[in-house]
């Protein structure tokens, strides 16, 4: 439910940075606008020495282990098992989160205050007075449970101590518990239909209170509020057995047979690493899932053993296919419960696409504009395979597209020998130094390092970043956890610990009593804004006593594409938390972070940043391309494969009650029919789609990161690509997009960024436009 849930020194001591205050203060602009340029040399300066001169990293960091009685292992771990005295302040500055404990006690505060908030929304049932503020008063219930939960989750995969994810874990348990009740509550729904029903309270909302509003009541509705108890006992009982049907296909989501024997002859052409791990005797057993079977695809010579292979990885277990039928079934019938024909249909309501027929329009138009070029990057791989195996009638099959397409790039590879030397320009400090000269160019906003207090970061590594607007000051923090160890989540991410909204002024005097409401605070024309505070985790190589951490170019990719995230949360200041910044259409999200990868192959932005970390050179932009060249050779074929995978999503969650017969549902017919349609390869036999795991996860929903990546290069296109760097065209995209969040229609702020008024009514028109916009 999106109310109460998470929809996931010596430079310093020239410049020094002030700490925000917290509520009721405000921040001053003043302390960050108006600087000497010589001043702001020496900020952005800090930025690379901090990720990357160990020096001035250690002595920078100083302050946050100032004191003596905390406890620090020599691999940076922080000895949280000591007394609350021993720090300045808790994680994030959260004064209850000093020590493990005091994660219960925030939580413990966190629902009192929450309960507060529910007193005053029900005496709005029999006091009409009280309706006109309900939604704001939801909107902060919403940021007091979200505050506690989201942290949970940043905590869970990011603290390097057991006993503080513990802590962690049983809040967020705890939290998510007294979330569900509230969200099966007939009487909160009760309120916030009374104010919808009330036309002359409708009439005094704000644009965003009636965004807010509604998108509350729909989740209400989602939730099943609105059935009779019946109906409520069965949603309940539905969404349970969805979710443990989810985990049961997911842990049986593997092929049906492990591994495929050959013989040593059969599986030549094996890395002879591989070969040696795999083997036993003169037999050779591969796997058939994982990294190791698809490196067997790309180096076995013998086509036998390739398609024997490739056959086995896409034959699903039976206790897979089973239970993905089950969970679909049950599925639709959630869907059907809720008065909806499928559950695409149920998903998709508030969504972008609007409806599962909509999705199907723009994947197939994107499917016909993609086809072409898919067919073409095959056609050299077919000629390869030719000359090879000196049969002019030889056809490409799919496994034979693995191994070509390796001994093609292994031949231009061979030539060029660039590649490798890319690293050397991409080091963590220039990369993050270059990502604050962007945003400064274009949102005229940047990072400035920050010393942290005693506590406030749960590992050495953390470096904070202020965000800071040449024209409002301080307007978010972000902590950097951007380095590998062991125990930490390796997968890049963006967590917002503590959302953008307004203060109202009847709060300002109860904050002061609050236990929990000290937070930072930003003074903006009259008006008080939470400020918002993220927390950012990548996996990259420690840095090394004689060098920094080096970034290949996909790793450079990722954090841009991170940081898109990042700016979405700070420039998307709303007055409602429940609409700020990365808070908007699961469809829309992506938009912000996967245009933000643009810069990172672009040479005007480049050339802020790319540097050799030693030399200080700049990177010839020559070895870039070529490398972006090798990359892109077979892109066709994957965007392919891509709106594929979004079809297959999309015909499973359909309407499949026709497909049931003698209460069975078969999945294999659906599959077959799609993999017939405009295929690239000969037909083979294949139940690949039982170990589609995206299926739980994504469901219905497979389609947003293509959608956002055509709506990312479109506008790309017509903004950026002649002057990526102009302030121009960064603050339209400022104003008609990020700034927003997810107040405003994202048709609207698409059909605003790209001057196309046709788009703002969203539906299968515009739908079908943005899959048929010519990106080239």
């Amino acid at each position: 439910m999106r109310r109460f849930s998470t929809l996931s020194r010596r430079l310093q001591r020239v410049v020094p940075a002030t700490s925000p205050s917290t509520a009721g203060a405000g921040s001053s602009p003043a302390l960050y606008t108006g600087l000497e340029p010589k001043i702001k040399e020496s900020q952005d300066s800090l930025i690379r020495a901090v990720f990357d001169n160990g020096d001035v990293w250690q002595d920078f960091s100083q302050k946050s282990v100032a004191k003596p009685k905390q406890s620090r292992s020599i691999t940076g771990f922080i000895n949280y098992l000591t007394n609350e005295s021993d720090y300045e302040t808790g994680l994030f500055m959260n004064d209850f989160l000093k020590t493990p404990a005091g994660f219960q006690k925030y939580t413990a505060a966190s629902i009192e205050e929450a309960g507060q908030l529910i007193e005053q929304l029900l005496g709005a049932l029999t006091q009409r007075d009280k309706l006109r503020n309900a939604i704001t008063t939801f909107d902060r219930l919403s940021d007091v449970l979200c505050q506690v939960i989201d942290l949970a989750e940043f905590i869970r995969a990011a603290h390097p101590e057991q006993h503080f994810v513990q802590a962690a874990q049983e809040a967020h348990e705890q939290m998510y518990e007294y979330m569900n009740v509230l969200n099966t509550s007939v009487e909160l729904y009760t309120v916030l239909d009374m104010v919808f029903k009330d036309a002359e309270i409708v009439k005094q909302l704000t644009h965003e209170e009636k965004v807010v509003g509604r998108l509350l009541l729909e989740d209400f509705k989602k939730s099943g509020v609105t059935l009779d108890d019946s109906g409520r006992e069965n949603f309940v009982s539905l969404t349970t057995k969805i979710s443990l049907l989810g985990r049961d296909f997911i842990s049986s989501n593997h092929p049906k047979e492990d591994f495929i024997t050959l013989t040593q002859g059969e599986a030549q052409g094996l890395d002879p690493q591989l070969a040696q791990q795999l083997s036993q005797g003169n037999s050779v057993y591969v796997p058939t899932g994982g990294v190791p079977g698809q490196l067997a695809l790309r180096g076995m010579k013998n086509e036998s053993s390739r398609k024997l292979l490739w056959s086995k990885m896409r034959e699903s277990s039976y206790k897979s296919i089973e239970a993905l039928e089950n969970l679909l079934v049950n599925r639709l019938e959630l869907a059907n419960l809720m008065g909806k024909e499928s559950y695409a249909d149920y998903l998709l309501s508030d969504k972008m696409a609007g409806n599962p027929e909509n999705v199907m329009r723009f994947l197939n138009g994107l499917l016909d504009k993609t086809l072409p070029g898919a067919k073409k990057e095959l056609s050299v791989l077919e000629q390869i395979k030719k000359q090879a195996t000196s049969d002019p009638k030889s056809i490409l099959q799919a496994w034979d597209k693995s191994y070509y397409a390796s001994q093609l790039l292994y031949q231009k590879r061979n030539k060029t020998k660039t590649a490798h030397m890319l690293s050397e320009y991409f080091s963590v400090g220039t990369v993050v130094q270059g990502l604050s000269r962007i945003f400064d160019r274009i949102y005229g906003i940047r990072f400035v390092p920050t010393e942290t207090k005693a506590g406030e970061t749960w590992h050495h590594d953390v470096r904070r970043l202020d965000v800071v607007s040449e024209t409002e000051g301080l307007i978010g923090i972000m902590y950097a956890d951007l380095f590998q160890r062991e125990g930490k989540s390796p997968n890049p991410a963006h967590f917002t610990v503590r959302c953008s909204r307004e203060i109202y002024s009847d709060e300002l005097a109860q904050m002061s009593s609050s236990p929990i409401s000290k937070v930072p605070t930003l003074n903006l024309n009259g008006k008080v804004f939470q400020i918002p505070t993220i927390a950012l985790i990548c996996d990259f190589t420690t840095p090394h006593a004689l060098y920094p951490s080096l970034l290949s170019y996909q790793e450079v990719e990722t954090l841009f594409h991170e940081m898109g995230h990042a700016i979405h949360s700070m420039l998307g200041r709303t007055s409602l938390h429940n609409v700020c910044g990365t808070r908007c259409a699961t469809d829309f999200v992506e938009l912000p972070s996967v245009f933000m990868e643009n810069f990172a192959s672009n040479p005007e932005s480049l050339a802020l940043f790319a540097r050799h970390y030693s030399s200080d050179s700049p990177l010839p932009y020559q070895q870039l391309e070529r490398h972006l060249n090798e990359q892109s050779y077979f892109k066709d074929v994957e965007q392919y494969t891509q709106i594929k995978m979004a079809m297959l999503d999309q015909v499973l969650h359909g309407n499949i009650s026709k497909t049931i017969k003698n209460g069975h549902f078969n999945s294999q017919e659906l599959y077959d029919d799609l993999e017939k349609d405009r295929p690239l390869f000969p037909p083979s036999p294949s139940s690949w789609h039982g170990s589609f795991g995206h299926l739980f996860g994504y469901g219905a929903s497979y389609y947003c990161y293509l959608l956002d990546r055509q709506m990312a290069d479109i506008v790309w296109k017509k903004l950026f690509s002649k002057n990526p760097l102009s302030r121009d065209a960064g603050a339209k995209m400022k104003n008609e997009v990020l700034q927003w969040g997810g107040s405003r229609d994202p048709w609207e702020c698409i059909a605003g960024v790209l001057e196309d008024p046709e788009l703002a009514k969203g539906g299968s028109q515009a739908m079908e436009k943005i899959g048929n916009y010519d990106k080239h």
